[in-house]
């Protein structure tokens, strides 16, 4: 049944290869999606599909909010999240949605959420000075160190540059959480020190554990609503996990499945709010380390689309040419937002003269046009496009929307052959950068 906070596809120029993708994977989707189902009651979390049990366990919703209630204080101005891929960019992806597209553009609004991922002795050198010249005392921030193996190279390091310049104040251990597999080289440091702990269930991985306290410490400490987030994940399970024509989660992993069979090379989601390029990020890890794999089965030959962001319209300005004029393997997802709560009119000026075609309408108005004119575009260019609408940016909504894509991206790697949850490849960079410091230390 659709729900107020469900997203809509509209198949653009591929319906006829998506509707028969869909059918030819049906049946095997059909049986998957009832151990699915299994799963989303699960809370032992005994198998990784288990991550579709987090938005209903309410000990841990419970566990979570203590830990926020405690130290998302008055005076509370600067979150730092210490944390890189999977433990970083889900968080980030809602948080900027919902409070704007950088603390640039939220002038002094508190608290603001501050990143630390790559290793880097700039960014690392700004933070410092902010907490050195803007805060006064402990209670002024909050640290989350994020790491589910708990021995994260960067995650390590950045921790530990940041701590020492936050432990100048009193009682800053009191500010400091940690979020990693229990019994871990982090966890267990952390309850050496008094620092607050949360457990990521050991099943869940790094990438689908937006819905675990990985995600929504932070989100929470940023003042969103984190059961408003979790109520919409539970909606989105549960129309993400029925065998209809009209799931969302299955006429994207069809259109996919429809695109890889014609050979695209590249799969870019475009999307119409500025707000929203966190959320491609956060699907750009779970696609690729999900199903960049070699296939099998019916798929066995073929080769995984790279994943992409873009904004629109601004990107249109950076690549149009290259898209329209040059392209055959582009699949591209329009993405936008139905409503917004605060529309801005565009008033009369004499400088709409250059452009009278824009007058009488709003910004998201003129948006919603350039969007259309963007898919005729693509139609016109014989360009396989969709389309994927939200009905607005809530915490609800995302949380809806995060849920299908997770379901999304099982059926693609139930359809290609592929374990959603492994990324053994990802191990060749780490073994090599492992060796070229213990070279360096000895």
């Amino acid at each position: 049944m659709e729900h107020e906070t469900s997203p809509s596809v509209s198949l653009g120029n591929i319906k006829e290869h998506t509707e028969r993708a869909g059918r030819t994977h049906a049946t095997r989707w059909a049986s998957y999606l009832t151990v699915l189902r299994n799963a989303s009651t699960d809370h032992t979390y005994a198998t990784p599909e288990s991550f579709l049990a987090l938005p209903s366990d309410i000990a841990l919703e419970r566990r979570v909010g203590e830990v926020i209630n405690r130290i998302r204080t008055p005076k509370l101005r600067y979150i730092f999240l210490v944390g890189i891929g999977g433990s970083s960019v889900g968080a980030e992806a809602v948080v900027c949605a919902i409070t704007g597209a950088s603390d640039a553009k939220r002038g002094t609004k508190y608290p603001k959420l501050i990143t630390l991922d790559n290793p880097s002795s700039a960014n690392f050198g700004s933070v410092s000075d902010i907490i050195q010249e803007e805060l006064e005392s402990a209670e002024e921030f909050a640290v989350v160190i994020e790491s589910k193996s708990g021995t994260t190279i960067e995650t390590i390091a950045n921790a530990a540059a940041l701590l020492s310049v936050a432990s100048r104040f009193e009682g800053y251990a009191s500010r400091i959480v940690v979020v990693s597999d229990a019994g871990s080289p982090l966890a267990r440091v952390a309850g050496s020190e008094g620092w607050s702990t949360l457990d990521i269930p050991k099943k869940v991985g790094g990438r689908y554990s937006i819905f675990s306290p990985a995600g929504l410490v932070v989100i929470g400490l940023m003042g969103i609503d984190i059961s408003e987030f979790l109520r919409g994940a539970e909606t989105g399970i549960t129309e993400g996990l029925v065998a209809s024509k009209k799931n969302v989660a299955i006429l994207l992993a069809a259109s996919t499945l429809a695109m890889i069979q014609k050979k695209v090379s590249v799969i870019d989601a475009m999307y119409f709010s500025p707000q929203l390029f966190g959320v491609g990020l956060w699907y750009r890890q779970l696609f690729a380390e999900s199903l960049g794999k070699k296939f099998s089965g019916k798929f066995r030959g073929a080769t995984c689309p790279f994943p992409t962001v873009s904004i629109g319209t601004s990107d249109m300005h950076s690549i149009a040419q290259l898209v329209f004029g040059a392209s055959r393997g582009i699949f591209t997802r329009l993405v936008s937002v139905d409503a917004t709560h605060r529309d801005v009119a565009i008033s009369p000026h004499k400088i709409l003269e250059a452009a009278p075609a824009v007058a009488g309408l709003s910004l998201h108005g003129l948006q919603r046009v350039m969007r259309s004119g963007i898919a005729r575009a693509y139609a016109s260019a014989k360009l396989p496009y969709i389309q994927l609408s939200i009905p607005s940016l809530s915490a609800r909504t995302l949380g809806h929307l995060m849920a299908i894509h997770m379901i999304e991206i099982l059926l693609v790697a139930r359809a290609v052959g592929v374990d959603a949850f492994t990324q053994p490849h990802v191990e060749l960079y780490k073994k090599h950068v492992r060796a070229k410091m213990k070279k360096k230390s000895a």
